[in-house]
């Protein structure tokens, strides 16, 4: 681990903060007995008693954060789609980037050198001779045919790429949800389904980091949360930069307890509460973090319905029911890699981009003998366009990284960790009440109890 990570490990702010406020307890009032040293902190559950003993947030609670969390985040998919400004302008402007300014400003470049020169040769050359110098239109029309019929093709191609993802997405929140009521129906909140509620979120938070091939953010976190964590894959720019990013980003929990001082990301808070750091660890550790992830998830789903009742049918029906849950999640993560490791054919990319440089690099050759300087703003407008559409095939080709049309993953993780969260503290709740209810009786159940 990074010198930095194990100074923030060993010593961080709240911790000294505390030692100081004990030092100035003690000189001040000698004659009082001295607070008991704090306990170090073990990879328990965020969720456990300690926590809710210092008034933190519940599990409901934080359920209740992330839900919102995940409608307020910056969700590049949500705008008003009735607002010409936003879906036109804003849109070119944020699509528009590295990609299209270099091309861009040569095509320009062209076009004003097109016009200049357009300019000069009017004032030497005869009328006649100009018109042999034009571009036939018809072939600038023919090749704009193909160049049409090629691009439509591939953002056509592209689109359902990109909505090829969202479906398995979706089928990873599908599976997320059915498997926890199928398990919670069979077994206790309380026990092993609280591991799979955890293995389902680390599965999520796995595969996002996953599809981007950045390091996982609970890498870090794992590291402050467990000190036995002692190495950082070096592709790690910086771990003490990474953790101040993390818990800059807007922290539900504060730190300290619970899983060793290393909560208090909102992202991940989820993660925390449902599993240990010990877990959390080996997640990070995994050369295959998601299907590491689905391994452990499997394992769960059998002891938690296997250690239930209700008969070797309803064991059945329900085992076979998450079982086939958990298979949803392996074929996502399957499609998911299919779609990032197999992009359109290079040759077709290839014939498309040379067609349409040509096609814009005729432009102003027809355009100058006709509307002169106008030329140049006019093939500028239709190369940005026509480059920006480009663009756009090339963001919604691979719709898991960090583009503006890019699928908003975090709220989907943030979506997994609420559901899961909410679910298994409100089946815990309803337990308890009803467990209340047994012991309290009825006259009614009395009496029915008696007569058996």
């Amino acid at each position: 681990m990074d010198a930095p990570l194990l100074d923030v490990v060993s010593s961080t702010p709240s911790q000294q903060n505390a030692v100081s406020q004990r030092n100035s307890t003690s000189e001040q009032q000698p004659q009082q007995q001295q607070p008991a040293p704090p306990q170090p902190s073990s990879p328990t559950r965020r969720g456990s008693s300690p926590n809710r003993r210092r008034g933190r947030m519940t599990s409901h609670e934080i359920a209740n954060l992330m839900t919102n969390k995940a409608r307020t985040t910056k969700n590049r998919l949500s705008y008003d789609s009735r607002s010409w400004l936003t879906t036109g302008l804003c849109s070119i402007l944020f699509t528009g980037g590295s990609f299209v300014l270099m091309p861009w400003l040569l095509l320009t470049l062209l076009a004003a050198g097109v016009a200049v020169l357009h300019y000069e040769a009017v004032k030497y050359m005869p009328p006649e001779e100009l018109d042999e110098l034009k571009v036939p239109s018809e072939a600038l029309v023919m090749l704009g045919a193909a160049m049409s019929l090629l691009l439509a093709f591939r953002l056509n191609v592209s689109y359902q790429r990109w909505w090829e993802a969202r479906e398995l997405w979706g089928d990873v929140l599908h599976a997320s949800r059915s498997l926890l009521t199928h398990c919670l129906s069979h077994a206790p909140a309380d026990g092993p389904v609280r591991e799979v509620a955890g293995w389902a979120v680390g599965f999520a938070v796995a595969l996002k980091h996953h599809l981007r091939g950045d390091l996982p953010d609970i890498i870090v976190l794992a590291a402050v949360a467990s000190t036995a964590v002692r190495t950082v894959p070096r592709r790690t720019p910086s771990a003490a930069r990474r953790l101040d990013a993390l818990r800059a980003s807007g922290p539900m929990l504060d730190d300290g307890g619970g899983g060793g001082g290393g909560g208090g990301c909102g992202e991940l808070d989820g993660l925390y509460q449902l599993l240990t750091a010990a877990q959390i660890k080996h997640l990070a550790g995994s050369a295959h973090p998601p299907l590491y992830a689905v391994g452990r998830l499997r394992a769960a789903v059998e002891r938690a319905v296997g250690g239930g009742g209700g008969g070797a049918t309803a064991h059945a029906g329900t085992l076979v029911a998450a079982v086939g849950a958990v298979d949803m999640m392996v074929r996502a993560l399957t499609g998911c890699e299919r779609i990032l490791k197999t992009p359109c054919p290079p040759g077709y990319v290839g014939v498309l981009r040379a067609v349409v440089i040509i096609w814009l690099a005729l432009l102003p050759f027809c355009f100058a003998p006709i509307v002169h300087w106008a030329a140049i703003p006019l093939s500028s407008a239709i190369a940005f366009l026509v480059l920006a559409v480009e663009e756009l095939a090339v963001q919604i080709e691979n719709p898991f990284g960090l583009d503006a049309n890019d699928l908003p993953l975090e709220s989907f993780c943030l979506t997994v960790q609420a559901d899961a969260l909410r679910l298994v503290d409100e089946a815990r709740d309803a337990e308890g009440a009803e467990g209340e209810a047994a012991r309290a009786g009825s006259p009614g159940s009395v009496q029915v109890g008696a007569a058996q």
